[in-house]
C-alpha cells in the first residue's frame, strides 16, 4: 500500500484555500534570498503554511495556541533570516517553534516549550521507509481520524470518549509511514490524547493527563 487509501482521504481530507495571494503576502523566492514580505495582520495558519514550506516541514501545531495575526515586513532576506522574523514574531506572542526530529516543526504555546519534546519523544513508534502518505485535514473530527490511524498500524481501535478537537494537519511533502504514524501520534498528544496499544491487534484512546496513571 502506497497511500492511505483514496476512499478513506476522500471522506476526510478538508483542504483549506491560501488566502492573501497579494505578491506583498507571500515570499516566493527561487533561492536562498530575496524574501520581501510586507505583511499586514496575516492570519497564523497562512503565515505558518509559508513559514512551513521554507523550512521543508510539516508543523504540528497545539490547539491552544492563539489565532494570532502577524505584521511583519522584511527586504530582500534570506530563507534563515526569514524564518528567524517569523519565529521572532510567534516568541513575541507567546508561542515556540521547535523542530521534531527532520520532518516536522512543533508549534506550541512557549510556556510549554520544555515539556513538550520529551512527551513527543515518549510516543508510539515504528519502523516502516514506505513513502507515498500525505494529510490535508482543516478541523477534521479526531473520531474520524483513528480508522485512519489503525489503518497505518494494523490495529482496531477500541472506541473510548475523545475530546471534542478538530484535527489540523497539513503535510509539506509525502511521508514514510513511520512518518506519518509520528504525525498523528504528535497531533493527537497536541490535542490531549494518547493512543496505548492493546494485546496484538487493538489500540485504545486515553487522556494524556491519565496515560501515567
Amino acid at each position: 500500500m502506497q497511500s492511505i487509501g483514496t476512499a478513506i482521504l476522500a471522506l476526510l481530507l478538508a483542504t483549506s484555500s491560501f488566502c492573501g495571494s497579494a505578491a506583498t503576502n507571500s515570499p516566493a523566492p527561487t533561492n536562498d534570498s530575496g524574501y520581501t514580505i510586507n505583511w499586514t495582520a496575516v492570519p497564523l495558519d497562512v503565515a505558518l503554511k509559508t513559514y512551513a514550506s521554507t523550512l521543508g516541514r510539516t508543523v504540528l501545531e497545539q490547539p491552544s495556541v492563539p489565532s494570532i495575526s502577524i505584521t511583519l515586513s522584511l527586504q530582500n532576506a534570506t530563507k534563515a533570516e526569514f524564518q528567524k522574523a517569523v519565529e521572532n514574531a510567534l516568541r513575541e506572542e507567546g508561542i515556540a517553534s521547535i523542530p521534531d526530529g527532520d520532518t516536522f516543526q512543533l508549534i506550541i504555546l512557549a510556556s510549554e516549550e520544555k515539556k513538550w519534546p520529551e512527551i513527543i519523544a515518549s510516543l508510539p513508534v515504528i519502523d516502516d521507509a514506505q513513502k507515498g502518505y500525505t494529510f490535508a485535514y482543516n478541523g477534521v473530527d479526531m473520531r474520524q481520524v483513528m480508522p485512519v490511524y489503525g489503518d497505518l498500524v494494523r490495529r482496531k481501535w477500541i472506541n473510548e470518549t475523545l475530546p471534542p478537537a478538530g484535527i489540523r494537519l497539513s503535510t509539506v511533502h509525502p511521508l514514510t509511514k513511520a512518518e506519518a504514524v509520528h504525525a498523528l501520534n504528535a497531533i493527537f498528544a497536541l490535542n490531549g490524547v494518547k493512543i496505548v496499544n492493546v494485546g496484538d491487534d487493538s489500540f485504545k484512546t486515553v487522556f494524556l493527563s491519565q496515560s501515567d496513571k
